[in-house]
């Protein structure tokens, strides 16, 4: 069985999220209070998609993997912010959102720090931070959809204010239509 921990994604992903801060200089204070609002949101969405999860009983690997997504699925706003001063996703110019963004930083190197003892789980959880913002089904294989509506789900319920138990709902819904 490979273990999956969380604890060595989350560190590369805080070691990450400190070099887009290093070295700012124009409009830095406005930058750094979008950057700490992104990693509240981040941090919100993987503690309550945690609890979704392990409310539905899924087994420890789908937890990790989730885990691993839901850390994960913002993770090209904090370059987005560096290099546009806000979360506008019209003005990344070689990126269609912060979705793709986040996945091409993601497969430049940081999956592989975070999951550093296998490459089996790398497309997933790349796929499913790629699609995240649109949704592209059609391109994911049946995992990645199922992780992506997950992460949609757990995202949707902080953005807009629902509750555990609505996005539970929410999450079970989607799986038994894609099931």
């Amino acid at each position: 069985m490979i273990k999956l921990n969380l604890e060595t994604a989350r560190k590369e992903f805080y070691r990450y999220i400190k070099l887009q801060i290093v070295g700012l200089t124009y409009k830095k204070a406005e930058k750094i209070d979008l950057m700490n609002q992104k990693f509240i949101h981040t941090m919100h969405v993987l503690q309550d998609g945690t609890e979704v999860v392990r409310q539905l009983h899924l087994d420890e690997s789908f937890e990790k993997l989730a885990q691993i997504a839901l850390l994960d699925h913002d993770i090209g706003r904090f370059a987005q912010v560096r290099m546009t001063g806000n979360f506008n996703d019209h003005e990344l110019s070689l990126w269609a959102d912060h979705g793709e963004l986040g996945g091409d930083i993601l497969a430049n190197g940081l999956i592989k720090k975070q999951i550093p003892d296998t490459r089996i789980f790398d497309r997933l959880i790349i796929n499913v931070v790629r699609r995240h913002v649109s949704a592209r089904a059609n391109s994911l294989d049946l995992n990645a959809i199922l992780y992506s509506g997950l992460l949609e789900c757990c995202d949707a319920y902080l953005i807009y204010g629902m509750e555990t138990e609505k996005a539970k709902t929410m999450v079970e819904n989607f799986m038994t239509q894609v099931i």
